[in-house]
């Protein structure tokens, strides 16, 4: 509970929550739909028909779930203004940057680079919002919210694989970490086996090999949630590619990367809680 409080209190672990909610939902809907193709699916729907039937959520479920994507979207509604702030930032530093050395006639050593990373989050999020104003018959330009829904899926399809491509770099170097850690832990132990008659080179190897144990530890998490990243991201290209090509097939693909991805970043952001939970 101490978790799971702070957790709903989030605008992001609410996001997280309402998004498991709604692709949950569309899954059990397709379960119920194929049930009587797929005897799997069949045995499932059997299992759950108390929810199904006597809850009657074949008919609520398409309206939470709607309402859920409407949520999500609402309280995501203008994150483009952090990503615009920095870039502006970043833009109004490097003009007086200019400005200050061609004044000094002075060649120019120091700029403040604009981060490609919050270019690409401002226009998706943009793009997002505008969409979302349509669906609340704020925009009613057709051809507007058509370009917003397109462009919103490029450009999320751009941020998932430069996120993709930051995300391998990490676990290679986390990897490096982890092996340099486990070398110097076998090195340390080598070194404590041959001095084991000195009491206090003894001791100060074995406050060192702790010091690595909880650096292992530490490697260990980063590693869990580096592969849960990758592979939020691997369903979320899936996810964007069908949109972006306007592949026309089962949604059941939609739903199962949806959800997958969804299952990942819940996992990611509560042991993040849980951590800090932890160390307060």
């Amino acid at each position: 509970m101490d978790i799971f409080i702070p957790f709903l209190g989030s605008l992001e672990g609410k996001d997280k929550t309402a998004k498991l909610v709604q692709y949950m939902g569309k899954l059990l809907i397709f379960l119920d739909s194929s049930g009587s193709k797929f005897k799997i699916f069949q045995i499932l729907i059997n299992y759950y028909k108390v929810f199904f039937y006597k809850l009657d959520l074949k008919h609520r479920l398409p309206n939470v779930i709607n309402n859920m994507s409407m949520f999500r979207k609402i309280i995501r509604f203008g994150d483009w203004v952090g990503p615009y702030r920095r870039i502006m930032n970043g833009v109004m530093s490097n003009a007086l940057n200019l400005m200050k050395y061609r004044k000094a006639n002075r060649k120019i050593t120091q700029t403040c680079k604009v981060d490609y990373e919050d270019v690409v989050d401002c226009l998706n999020t943009f793009a997002d919002d505008v969409y979302l104003l349509g669906k609340l018959g704020v925009v009613t330009h057709k051809k507007v919210l058509h370009i917003a829904e397109r462009h919103a899926a490029y450009w999320w399809m751009v941020g998932i694989c430069i996120s993709s491509h930051k995300a391998i770099n990490d676990r290679k170097i986390l990897n490096i970490r982890m092996r340099n850690a486990i070398n110097k832990r076998a090195t340390i132990l080598a070194m404590s086996s041959e001095k084991a008659e000195k009491a206090e080179v003894e001791h100060n190897l074995h406050n060192e090999i702790m010091e690595i144990d909880s650096i292992i530890e530490a490697l260990k998490l980063d590693l869990y949630n580096s592969n849960l990243t990758l592979f939020k991201l691997a369903n979320d290209f899936v996810f964007d590619l069908i949109d972006c090509l306007d592949l026309n097939i089962s949604g059941i693909y939609f739903t199962v990367t949806g959800l997958l991805s969804g299952i990942c970043a819940f996992l990611k952001l509560w042991e993040k809680n849980r951590v800090t939970n932890m160390k307060s």
